[in-house]
């Protein structure tokens, strides 16, 4: 009898407990503005900066409600304040905003290429004291617009926007690799390390800004302004000196060893771009010596792919056509590593951190050298080597071209 009393009761308890959880996560949730990505910009007054907060609105992402156009209110809602520190900025959002914003779900932080070319150094003291702060957000640099007009735009597909421009950056990360997802803690990290500088990709509006700001821009088949990410803004002392683009952001990513696959186009047979090669693997390692009291830079690439797409008369069952192809892929991969670095020292930039390399190999040769680094970086000797191995050459050896050719 006391046994079954017991089992009772602690059914009886077990049951009450995640109503009585429900009913306080629901009071809480209730007080909240979720941010789901923030913006910032200069303002028009001096030294202020206007601060812009993706808000999540809860009555449009319940389980009933699904991607696209929705319901009749948009998914997300952007507000702003102004203010001379980020802080007083969201204080004064109170204002607008009924709720206390919450800031544990950001996943995007965007700053305005303003912003960027004036000094980012003093941006990030707030998340790394703010409690709810990630220091895992990603970063990204409105380029060509500001901040809130890329937070402002009702995206197709993904519901919030900020969320789904992470999610576009970290797939062309592993797909395409002209771009690298860097997170706050990178940034911070670059930021006070004298061998290395930031590197952070960058976000653009492609088509009709205030078009792309209206529910309607996602309730047609061709919407009017899409997010796009675009190119590597290279840094130093904190503040944007230019942009690198195709070639020189993947010779970048290669340098970083940050390339999970891309696409390589090759010449054949005197055809421009005649063959695609879809590179599967690539690792790189990136060394130090010392040449007549002087640091130089060893970069080794070592690359694997498979033949994608063919457009020229290349016999692929014959091994010396395979060969020409690594080799003239070697001599691709070397010029986009050279690209790279030539735009960095023009910059004095040394956002490979080659100086970290000197210091981890030749910390007493780096004590001497790390107070003119960046002079050093401009002119430093750098040695690219490549090896480059195709493994499949695709379901059909020869390709169809090469067949009619022959009849």
């Amino acid at each position: 009898m006391k046994v079954s009393r017991f089992i009772i009761v602690l059914m009886l308890f077990s049951i009450s407990i995640p109503l009585l959880t429900g009913c306080w996560n629901s009071r809480e949730l209730s007080t909240l503005a979720i941010v789901s990505a923030i913006g910032i910009d200069k303002s028009p007054k001096k030294n202020e900066y206007r601060v812009s907060f993706q808000i999540i609105n809860p009555s449009e992402n319940t389980a009933g409600t699904t991607g696209g156009g929705g319901g009749k209110a948009t998914a997300v809602f952007v507000t702003t304040g102004t203010g001379s520190t980020l802080f007083e900025a969201i204080r004064k959002t109170s204002r607008k905003v009924p709720r206390q914003l919450f800031f544990a779900h950001i996943r995007l932080v965007i700053i305005g290429e303003t912003v960027a070319k004036e000094g980012i150094s003093e941006l990030f003291d707030l998340f790394e004291r703010a409690r709810e702060a990630r220091l895992t957000s990603s970063i990204l640099i409105a380029r060509g617009t500001t901040a809130e007009s890329v937070l402002s735009m009702i995206t197709p597909l993904e519901r919030i926007s900020g969320y789904s421009t992470v999610d576009k950056l970290e797939s062309t990360e592993k797909v395409w690799a002209e771009n690298i997802k860097t997170e706050i803690d990178d940034v911070i990290r670059a930021l006070v390390s004298d061998g290395s500088q930031p590197a952070i990709s960058g976000v653009k509006v492609l088509g009709d800004i205030k078009q792309g700001e209206l529910k309607a821009n996602v309730e047609q088949a061709k919407p009017l302004a899409i997010l796009e990410i675009s190119g590597i803004a290279i840094f130093k002392g904190g503040k944007l000196q230019d942009w690198m683009d195709n070639g020189e952001s993947r010779g970048f990513m290669l340098v970083k060893n940050k390339v999970k696959s891309t696409i390589v186009k090759l010449n054949c047979q005197k055809k421009k771009d005649g063959i695609a090669i879809e590179a599967t693997g690539s690792k790189t390692k990136v060394k130090t010596t010392f040449k007549d009291g002087k640091p130089v830079i060893h970069i080794l690439v070592r690359e694997e792919g498979n033949v994608a797409e063919v457009k020229c008369p290349a016999d692929l069952s014959n091994p010396k056509e395979i060969a020409k192809l690594e080799k003239e892929w070697m001599k691709e991969t070397k010029k986009e590593v050279l690209s790279a670095v030539k735009i960095a020292q023009k910059e004095k930039s040394d956002i490979f951190g080659f100086g970290e390399v000197v210091n981890r190999q030749y910390p007493k040769e780096w004590e001497k050298l790390k107070q003119n680094w960046d002079n050093t970086f401009s002119d430093i000797q750098v040695q690219v080597d490549v090896e480059a191995f195709i493994r499949r050459p695709g379901m059909g050896i020869k390709p169809y071209i090469l067949e009619e050719q022959s009849k």
